[in-house]
Formats: structure tokens, C-alpha cells, sequence
């Protein structure tokens, strides 16, 4: 649940924050 998560919250910021 961290991985899906994680996967949800980078596609809501469009890659505002690459990491």
C-alpha cells in the first residue's frame, strides 16, 4: 500500500516533484 500510494499521489502531481 505504499508503492500504490506513492504511485497515486506522483500522477497527481505530474511529476511536479521528481524524485
Amino acid at each position: 500500500m505504499c508503492i500504490a500510494a506513492y504511485r497515486i499521489f506522483k500522477a497527481s502531481q505530474e511529476g511536479s516533484q521528481s524524485s
